[in-house]
This record gives structure tokens, sequence and C-alpha cells, in this order.
């Protein structure tokens, strides 16, 4: 998340958790980021559980990002993500973007992940 350039954001699950559907993030009022639709994320093999609802997380920033306010970020559905007005902070360099914490899952084997 960015004033002026895009920088790498990270955003990581569980390796066997799969959302259904995969929640939209949109950053508003107009800035450098929306991310209308999360890649297809494809497992294999198949995992055995699948998560249809994302619990309760927290979107951490790092303490070094420029934006006045910093722009509200929702997640679809409703239950799972939502960030209102956070006071200015700043950033330098380009700070990654974490979703915390996944949903603990445990399989055997475990199952590659791959996002396109």
């Amino acid at each position: 998340v960015t004033v002026s350039s895009v920088p790498a954001v990270t955003v990581s699950f569980a390796p066997a958790v799969m959302m259904s559907p995969v929640p939209a993030v949109t950053a508003s009022p107009a800035s450098a980021v929306t991310v209308s639709s999360v890649p297809a994320v494809t497992m294999s093999p198949a995992p055995a559980v699948t998560v249809s609802s994302v619990p309760a997380v927290t979107v951490s920033f790092a303490p070094a990002v420029m934006m006045s306010p910093v722009p509200a970020v929702t997640a679809s559905p409703a239950s799972a993500v939502t960030v209102s007005s956070v006071p200015a902070v700043t950033m330098s360099p380009a700070p990654a973007v974490t979703v915390s914490p996944a949903p603990a899952v445990m399989m055997s084997p475990a199952p590659a992940v791959m996002v396109s």
C-alpha cells in the first residue's frame, strides 16, 4: 500500500485453506492499490478441509507508510475483515501487507499451494 509507487504486497494463508468465495479487497478513497479479485489458489492434492468464511483477522501494516488517513480496507464476506481509518503513518521502504492469523489447519500430506 503506497501513495506514489506500488510496493510488493504479500498476503499469506495457511497451506490447506480454501476460501469460498475469495474475499475482494478494495482500498478507498482512490489510492494506488485496488485488489479486485484475489488470484485463483490451486492446491494439490485437494485439501480435506474447506473454510467457507474467514474468521476475524487483523491486517497489520509495517510502521512506515505515508497516508492521511490510511484508506479503509473492506473484505467480503462481511464477517472477514474490516479496517476503518487508521491514524497517519509513514513508510520507507515500501512495506509488506500481511493478513494474520491464518486459520490453523492440520493436513497430511501438506498440499502444495500455487497462486497464479
